[in-house]
């Protein structure tokens, strides 16, 4: 029997800007995990996920990103006291 892929379903939710810069260039977009699945396709993943929470379905998502997670090993990041706030993992 095939394995099953594991998927993380990710949506765009705001823009952020330095409070201090008058750009009208955004720092960066805001990303929101909306839900996981684990199912033979991302598609099947998909349709699980908006079954299960009607919500999803009722917001409307305008974009919905799927990225598989296709390694077991974790590694935890923190951001550590540093200059320019780098992110040190274990």
């Amino acid at each position: 029997m095939n394995k099953l892929n594991k998927y993380v379903f990710i949506t765009p939710e705001s823009l952020t800007y330095t409070p201090t810069c008058d750009s009208p260039v955004p720092d960066f977009q805001d990303m929101q995990i909306i839900g996981f699945g684990n199912r033979h396709t991302v598609q099947d993943a998909i349709r699980d996920l908006l079954e299960l929470n009607e919500n999803l379905v009722e917001n409307r998502l305008e974009k919905v990103f799927s990225l598989e997670l296709r390694n077991e090993h974790k590694k935890y990041f923190w951001e550590k006291e540093q200059p320019k706030g780098i992110l040190q993992a274990s």
